[in-house]
């Protein structure tokens, strides 16, 4: 049911300070990739009611119109739910659920470890793999960005390639071009291996759309020709003669 490491997470904070400052925190492990963050509750179940899948589900007590106890009803305990509260004492026993993780907001590096660790002590074994079997994460069938005040959902299938853009991406499908708000790196973590490959410090390219490769560089579908960065040059190579 999950992939044994690292975990995936997605924060809901409508304080951009604390946001910010928790992502940052969260960066530093790296068992713990943070795929998704939100503002409002209702983007968050949005989120989660088309699909989109994390371990951890971190949560500022603080946030406005935030309900917990109908949060935990919607989310059926996938994933597991951390409350994220400036006066920790007695959140979760008002709250009379022991199955709702709480730690002191602002928090401490040890605080999120341990925090992380109790989750993942409590997340179900790995069911048995066939030795055979290749090792992957499941992955759903569309990725959900943020575009602007929207969550949108984009089907893998139809991604050409993703551009890094400073602090954001661009997401260039056969009929869209988005700006989200979320780096290469957390898209990069919610995509299927082998069908996306990095092929620059700022490219990832869906594979499926490739057309050619001349002088170092990739044509794509919709005409789009990106260069293939040296570093990765001889690793993308390997994957084409692999497949």
């Amino acid at each position: 049911m999950y992939p044994a490491s690292p975990l995936t997470c997605a924060l809901l904070d409508g304080n951009d300070h604390q946001r910010t400052a928790f992502t940052h925190l969260l960066q530093q492990l790296n068992d713990l990739t943070l795929v998704a963050s939100f503002t409002t509750a209702a983007d968050a179940l949005t989120f989660f009611r088309q699909g989109g899948q994390v371990h951890i589900l971190f949560v500022a007590a603080d946030t406005a119109g935030l309900n917990v106890r109908d949060m935990l009803v919607l989310l059926r305990g996938q994933p597991a739910l951390i409350l994220l509260a400036s006066q920790e004492s007695g959140v979760a026993q008002a709250l009379d659920m022991q199955s709702v993780n709480s730690m002191q907001y602002p928090a401490s590096l040890l605080s999120l470890e341990q925090a992380v660790q109790r989750v993942r002590e409590q997340l179900p074994p790995l069911p048995a793999r066939d030795p055979g079997t290749e090792s992957l994460p499941r992955y759903t069938s569309a990725l959900f960005v943020k575009n602007g005040s929207r969550l949108v959902r984009v089907d893998m299938a139809d991604i050409v390639c993703i551009e890094a853009v400073d602090d954001y991406a661009s997401v260039v499908t056969e009929r869209h071009k988005l700006l989200v708000s979320s780096n290469l790196k957390l898209l990069a973590a919610q995509l299927p291996m082998g069908k996306f490959q990095r092929i620059h410090r700022s490219y990832i390219v869906n594979v499926d759309h490739l057309v050619s490769i001349e002088e170092n560089t990739v044509g794509l579908t919709k005409g789009i020709r990106l260069p293939i960065g040296k570093s990765y040059r001889d690793s993308f190579y390997r994957y084409l003669i692999r497949v």
